[in-house]
């Protein structure tokens, strides 16, 4: 796949690569003030446990969507918190105040960047207040964004028989010149989402660590097969499991998926293949999505023996590089970093996120050349 990529590469890139090369984040969950710069087409972030490795993925997720507030819930449902039940008060306890710093929501949060394309981006997520009474329709997450559904959510309602006071996030987003000021209202009837300018400067796809949907994934290959472009998934898949002859849609479980020719006499679903396969298709997959923008993957190696982690890296790299993607992943393995360094050519970062006894996060960035003395001395840089 290598050697393809090399030949045809300059068929597939559009110009100077699109990119955010400086980050900062303030007062985000647990950082008061995170700075990271030199971002290149793939960053690798480490860290121990707790270190905030994936809540730099979620401040570049919010950055990506113009400031749209909902995605503040659709961080939390990464994380396996879904949208909960109950009173306007108990919903913003579970998921806004979190997103704060420090669970102080007296300041707001605010993620910047330059982006070779765009300049400057800012987004100012104000903290939640009081905004009067009006009954709303309940708004539910789905893959696409926001749908509404009749009635109240199970459990939600008025708890001392008055009309709770509804409460407000509010998100400023400035690109360049262009600025939006978006809303999302919550009461005890549900939500109400105002976005009147989206000015989304980037797409972000997000894959979680948890299990992601088999649905979502036929989704973007029929995308993807729509464009001509379906070899692409077998051809990233044989990098790990040579006996892969195709693969297919098909919607014989109910619900269309994404199915294996392994030579057998039946067609095999993906994930009856293991953890493995069904995580490399969904990461390449992610970055098809992704075009012009960034793919967010958090604990890359999860499902990949560490034999099989150069592999995975090529097939990211060349994936990226074709489809003018930034990559941005966690780990906690040396081996994966330790692949890393072996599989990919340039164009990469890792980025250590260090934590101090007072609390405060920095980050120490490894170009290429820092991480292979790190690598073949042995050092510790997870």
């Amino acid at each position: 796949m290598r050697g393809a990529h090399r030949s045809n590469q300059a068929l597939h890139r559009t110009g100077k690569a699109t990119m955010l090369r400086q980050l900062r984040i303030r007062n985000f969950r647990l950082f008061d003030d995170l700075r990271i710069a030199g971002l290149e087409r793939i960053n690798l972030l480490g860290g121990r446990n707790n270190a905030g490795k994936t809540s730099v993925l979620e401040a570049v997720f919010l950055l990506s969507g113009g400031g749209n507030p909902h995605l503040a819930f659709r961080l939390n449902a990464f994380r396996g918190l879904d949208l909960a039940r109950g009173s306007p008060d108990v919903v913003a306890a579970t998921h806004w105040k979190t997103l704060f710093a420090n669970l102080e929501i007296d300041g707001a949060i605010t993620v910047s960047g330059v982006h070779t394309e765009h300049d400057r981006l800012v987004l100012d997520v104000l903290p939640p207040t009081r905004s009067g009474t009006i009954p709303l329709p309940q708004a539910v997450a789905t893959n696409g964004g926001v749908g509404v559904r009749e009635g109240p959510p199970p459990g939600a309602g008025r708890t001392d028989g008055e009309p709770m006071s509804p409460l407000e996030l509010r998100c400023l987003y400035r690109r360049g010149g262009e600025s939006t000021d978006a809303h999302l209202r919550l009461t005890s009837e549900g939500l109400e989402l105002s976005v009147p300018k989206p000015l989304v400067s980037f797409r972000g796809v997000f894959l979680s660590s948890r299990s992601g949907s088999p649905q979502e994934d036929a989704g973007r290959w029929a995308q993807l097969r729509q464009r001509k472009m379906g070899h692409l998934l077998t051809e990233a898949l044989r990098n790990v499991e040579p006996r892969l002859r195709a693969v297919e849609e098909l919607s014989a479980s109910g619900a269309p998926m994404i199915w294996a020719d392994m030579g057998l006499s039946e067609m095999l679903p993906l994930p009856a293949l293991g953890e493995g396969m069904t995580r490399l298709a969904r990461i390449v997959l992610g970055i098809t999505a992704a075009r012009h923008g960034v793919v967010l993957i958090d604990e890359i190696e999860n499902g990949f023996h560490h034999s099989a982690l150069g592999k995975v890296w090529t097939v990211v790299d060349e994936t990226a590089r074709r489809f003018e993607a930034q990559v941005f992943a966690t780990t906690h393995s040396f081996e994966c970093l330790s692949a890393a360094h072996a599989a990919l050519d340039g164009g990469w970062r890792y980025h250590r996120l260090e934590r101090s006894g007072d609390g405060e996060t920095s980050c120490v960035t490894f170009n290429a050349e820092d991480v292979e003395v790190a690598v073949h001395r042995g050092l510790e840089v997870r």
